[in-house]
């Protein structure tokens, strides 16, 4: 299946580094500048923070570690430590020794790399959190060992294309796992609970979650199925201690037409239960499988998109009934099928058809951070559809003008819900209305006079915007005809090597991607294009135009934008592009194009 690898289409919420109040910040080389002192190798920062009481960071540098594995231990709970990287993927902790590369008892990690050793353990995380930071894991070896401990956006992958499997991205022993993603073969695997996950991408080759243990729940995540015998949650029932439950909760299945969705297994005596609720299976082989095994084997769905009547899409000697109420099998409408972010369309049969109770207060937003339950009742999957307004600028070519002059407007649009397409309606003071993003109007008496522009998305939501202009007596002369371009600046960024956003607009005020910079003689509408870099046979390079493109409306002098890395509706992948402006004044004169080069990464 051509899903994208995880690691380019899952951001991390990256958090400035800062020591808490009252801790002792030690350096491992090359960083320096601690209160705590210079050490020439992590190994030793970490042996004088345990010999100082109370919670100390340890900061390490721009530079990949080779001389673990490491470990720091904490037993009394009273001196925990936190190792804080330098920057996304900056700071590597690689160690070709036996054992986990990094071991922590009481410890955090936050903003690292952690590269397992061969068939090993790249983690070995006790009482702690690791965060924001990126697993990489090899051949027969696992990303994460966990117990009574948090894993908060993370990224579990494998080692580079020689290591393609099998491994497993978290054993998990009484710990949460949150807005994170694994691309390992298997995701997470329960050895004792409660063991919960949420908010999360599973993109598996074996079992996105299998446990053998009540007290397990996975919800508003999604798992994608990458290979015919992969399955998305498996109850595995084998020691005799009554029937177990899973709870799976708000997932969105999907396999390109192969694998299983959910599986129970029994055995000696056990019965396995996996209890499904507001999920939606999508383009999977089967939907339900059971295994009683010498026990008994079960699975439940109610209020979820699912084929349950199709032939073999339920296999095996299931207990009890499978269709437990409210489920119903459609086209999901979804706004962007096939990617990583399967978001339902407005006019989608999953929103608002989710189970009715509240969601509970470990479900406060979908994988998103949306907000769940948006008009009142949750939708069907890992994705909420947002109903969120449609975001509007509007600005005129002039602030003045004389009665009968036409005055150009501009409305800027775009919206935060995929899918969604976005209109423009215009009513003037005097009576007159028009639609479309550009309108042009002249005013016929003097004075101060409004445009009104109301931008309507699919779902009917809107947002309104004015704008004022001075209009004055006729002239005494006539106007001669503006021919004179518009001068437009070269364009500044404020970072040429950005991570793309994930989702939203092209522009927006959050701080994510590169701010750019410009100036113009004049007010314009300036249109933004991006080419991707390319290589000729010949070695030559090339640009190559990328499909889409977003307006701003400029004004004379400095202006600036937030570029978000997204053209299109989409996310431009890791590589070298090209940003191309181009100013077309009121009167359609155009200025010559400016551009910047840029990366992005993942």
């Amino acid at each position: 299946m051509p899903w994208p690898r995880i690691a380019t289409l899952v951001g991390f919420m990256l958090l400035a580094w800062a020591a808490p109040a009252g801790a002792t910040t030690y350096c491992a080389a090359p960083a320096t500048g601690c209160g705590g002192g210079d050490h020439p190798t992590l190994a030793a920062a970490l042996t004088a923070a345990s010999g100082n009481a109370g919670a100390d960071d340890v900061r390490l540098g721009p530079a990949g570690y080779t001389d673990g594995p490491w470990s720091y231990s904490d037993p009394t709970g009273t001196n925990p430590v936190t190792i804080r990287g330098a920057g996304f993927l900056e700071s590597q902790l690689i160690s070709g020794g036996g054992g986990p590369t990094l071991s922590l008892n009481n410890g955090n990690a936050d903003n690292v790399l952690v590269r397992a050793p061969a068939a090993g353990v790249a983690i070995d995380l006790a009482s702690g959190t690791l965060s924001n930071s990126q697993v990489q894991v090899t051949n027969n070896g696992r990303g994460v060992d966990a117990s009574g401990a948090t894993i908060d956006h993370v990224s579990i992958v494998p080692a580079g294309s020689a290591n393609p499997g099998p491994h497993t991205a978290v054993r998990a022993d009484q710990t949460t796992v949150r807005d994170s993603s694994m691309s390992t073969t298997n995701g997470v695997e329960v050895s004792n609970p409660p063991v919960a996950v949420r908010r999360s991408i599973i993109v598996t080759k074996g079992h996105g979650l299998e446990s053998g243990w009540s007290g397990t729940a996975i919800s508003d995540s999604l798992i994608v199925l990458d290979d015919p015998t992969a399955v998305g949650v498996q109850g595995i029932c084998d020691l005799s201690i009554g029937t177990i439950t899973i709870d799976a909760t708000n997932l969105t299945v999907t396999g390109g037409g192969s694998g299983v969705a959910f599986r129970s297994i029994g055995g000696q005596g056990c019965g396995g239960h996996v209890a499904v609720s507001s999920s939606l299976v999508h383009e999977v082989g089967k939907t339900v499988d059971c295994a009683p095994g010498t026990g008994t084997a079960s699975v439940a769905v109610s209020y979820s998109d699912a084929d349950l009547a199709g032939p073999g899409k339920v296999t095996g000697a299931c207990t009890g009934a499978v269709d437990a109420g409210n489920n119903f099998f459609a086209d999901p409408l979804l706004a962007t099928p096939a990617t990583l972010q399967p978001v339902p369309r407005f006019d989608s049969p999953l929103v608002d058809a989710g189970d009715p109770a509240a969601p509970g207060a470990a479900q406060p937003t979908d994988i998103a951070g949306l907000p769940r339950a948006v008009n009142g009742r949750r939708d069907v999957g890992a994705f909420e559809y947002g109903r969120r307004p449609p975001s509007l600028a509007v600005a005129s070519s002039s602030g003045t003008a004389r009665t009968t002059e036409p005055i150009a407007f501009t409305a800027t649009t775009s919206d935060p819900d995929l899918g969604d397409a976005v209109t423009v309606g215009w009513s003037f003071d005097d009576g007159t209305t028009a639609t479309g993003n550009e309108s042009s109007h002249a005013f016929l008496t003097a004075g101060t006079h409004t445009a009104t522009a109301t931008a309507t998305d699919s779902a009917g939501v809107t947002t309104v915007r004015a704008v004022r202009v001075m209009v004055t007596g006729p002239s005494s002369t006539p106007a001669l005809p503006d021919t004179t371009k518009p001068s437009l600046s070269p364009l500044r960024l404020s970072s040429r090597k950005f991570r793309a956003a994930r989702s939203g607009p092209a522009v927006s005020r959050a701080k994510v991607g590169t701010k750019v910079s410009f100036a113009l003689s004049e007010a314009s509408s300036v249109r933004f294009t991006v080419q991707r870099q390319a290589k000729r046979r010949n070695g030559a390079r090339r640009w190559i135009a990328i499909k889409g493109s977003f307006r701003f409306a400029g004004k004379a002098g400095a202006n600036s934008l937030r570029f978000r890395g997204r053209i299109g509706g989409r996310k431009l992948k890791p590589g070298s592009y090209r940003l191309t402006a181009q100013a077309t004044d009121s009167a359609r004169n155009r200025s010559l194009p400016s551009r910047k080069t840029f990366k992005t990464v993942r």
